[in-house]
């Protein structure tokens, strides 16, 4: 694929007539499928994460990513432990930033039951 026709792709994306879901899935698919058969970074330097944070399948990685990382956290805080048992409360929340506050909570709370009352006061 030339530069060029790179570059009047990336255009036409950002002005094809479109809701903000739609442009946002479609350029989180061109970001996902161009990269399979060209580098990355051809691609992260004209998708910004701002222009995909909208597509669904972007967000279901990232929220993937986040309770795996939360995961790791807590299995490295309290090993040995059933920390298992926390995975699917954090999988059943939707909402990126309250997934985000549970990360950032992880590696500080005292105990596993500690972080489990916190899952269950943020979902509700």
């Amino acid at each position: 694929m030339s530069l060029k026709w790179r570059q009047e792709w990336f255009d036409t994306m950002l002005s094809v007539p479109v809701d903000e879901q739609t442009r946002s899935n479609l350029l989180f698919a061109t970001y996902l499928f161009g990269s399979i058969v060209h580098d990355a970074t051809l691609y992260g330097h004209r998708i910004q994460e701002e222009l995909m944070i909208e597509s669904k399948g972007y967000q279901l990685l990232v929220r993937k990513a986040t309770v795996d990382n939360i995961m790791a956290l807590l299995e490295d805080r309290f090993p040995g432990e059933a920390v298992s048992v926390v995975k699917p409360a954090l999988l059943n929340i939707d909402d990126l930033q309250k997934l985000q506050q549970l990360h950032v909570a992880a590696p500080k709370v005292s105990s596993l039951e500690a972080f489990a009352q916190m899952i269950h006061e943020i979902a509700a």
